[in-house]
């Protein structure tokens, strides 16, 4: 084995180790919204604005990450991207207060908007042996760690340990620190922007950044995915953002620990759904997926009535395993229909949009939940989500009948 492919390795695992890494950091305050909610005294509402602020910073890091990465270089995007991550966990072990907690958020939205839009791409550039799919395989193994570790390690040092509010955060900051000079080691040409020597200055290449946007010709495809897209994500984040709300209602407990491991159910079973429909065409794995989330959100309103913790984790469970198979799905079909050259802005386009619906709809449902209170509020989403999942079927088989119907023609 050459000294190069024990570089390159390293230099390949460092970028997984990162991805992982950021977004871990990203979910730790998840179990402690609610000691947070409860310290300041801030309404349910004001919590879900917190939350929304870091789906609307990813979203409009994604729209430029990946684009940057490919003309300034790899390094350039997640540098960056990993010293807003040690910023904003610095921040949380500050203070709890409300400005605090907003800029914290906006901070890790930067840093994983980074990571998840440069990340992946990195991996492709920097696996040994040139395996794109593999590259493809271990970012989304990164993601889905990150996603699900960070808030069952951070139930489990608000459980166990002192200063609930402080002490994950600085157990963190070695990990993000160890991350960084990962990333700070790559090539400084990875990702062809970077390449020393004569080549565009840096003003030209800014010049080549393209607004998020989609040709006419997609705009259908667009709407459907992005509608099949938002309505599973919004019942994942919803877990992410009130999963310890759950836990109190419904398991009646208080430990910060349960609310972390409905969120960790819920991704678990995601990134499950995900790998085991990699081989199912885009379409199908969208009704399957539809079906499987809107029959999760409907239960989810008779746990909350009830009070039945088996039919929450069931409920949890299928909410996962659809918003996987939605989100796979329906990021398939818009790269699936985009030419190669529109992709990189079509996705960005998709995630833009995608997330910022999502925000819009979680700080409604925060303040829906003030004035309804926890089990009519909940209820009430719940009843949407299920519409929008029945709306996005609806319009993916009004697609799929006009598309066997041009086919009928065309044979005739």
């Amino acid at each position: 084995m050459t000294a190069g492919t024990v570089g390159s390795r390293s230099r390949f695992a460092g970028v997984a180790f990162a991805v992982a890494a950021v977004l871990a950091a990203a979910n730790l305050p998840t179990p402690l919204y609610r000691h947070y909610q409860h310290a300041d005294h801030f309404s349910t509402g004001v919590l879900t604005i917190v939350f929304a602020v870091y789906v609307v910073t990813v979203a409009a890091t994604l729209g430029v990450a990946g684009q940057a990465s490919d003309l300034f270089g790899r390094r350039a995007v997640l540098v960056p991207g990993l010293a807003a991550g040690v910023a904003s966990v610095a921040c949380f072990a500050v203070s709890g207060a409300v400005p605090v907690l907003v800029v914290a958020r906006a901070l890790s939205g930067l840093a994983s908007g980074a990571v998840t839009g440069a990340g992946p791409a990195a991996l492709a550039d920097l696996e040994p042996g040139g395996d794109v799919d593999r590259a493809s395989t271990v970012a989304s193994a990164a993601t889905v760690v990150g996603l699900a570790v960070g808030p069952i390690v951070s139930g489990l040092f608000v459980e166990y340990l002192p200063l609930p509010d402080r002490l994950v955060y600085l157990a963190s900051l070695p990990v993000l620190l160890v991350a960084l000079a990962g990333v700070w080691a790559l090539p400084g040409g990875a990702g062809g922007g970077s390449v020393p020597g004569r080549g565009p200055s840096v003003l030209e290449r800014l010049g080549r950044l393209r607004r998020p946007g989609v040709a006419p010709a997609l705009r259908g495809v667009f709407a459907r995915a992005t509608l099949i897209f938002s309505a599973g994500w919004v019942g994942a984040a919803m877990f992410f953002a009130l999963g310890p709300t759950f836990a109190d209602l419904i398991l009646r407990t208080h430990r910060p620990v349960a609310g972390a491991a409905i969120v960790f159910e819920v991704f678990v079973f995601s990134a499950a759904a995900q790998l085991l429909s990699r081989r199912l065409e885009p379409h199908r794995a969208s009704r399957v997926g539809l079906v499987a989330f809107g029959a999760g959100m409907g239960a989810l309103p008779v746990a909350l009535w009830t009070r039945d913790a088996a039919l929450l984790l069931a409920a949890s469970a299928v909410v996962g395993a659809g918003q996987g198979l939605a989100h796979r799905a329906s990021q398939a079909m818009l790269l699936d229909a985009s030419p190669a050259g529109e992709r990189g802005r079509s996705s960005a386009a998709f995630y833009l949009v995608g997330y910022s619906a999502i925000a819009v709809v979680l700080v409604s449902l925060g303040f829906l939940i003030d004035a309804t209170g926890p089990l009519v509020g909940l209820a009430g989403f719940s009843g949407l989500t299920l519409a929008a999942a029945v709306g996005a079927l609806v319009a993916l088989e009004g697609a799929s009948g006009r598309q066997r119907s041009g086919r009928a023609g065309a044979d005739r």
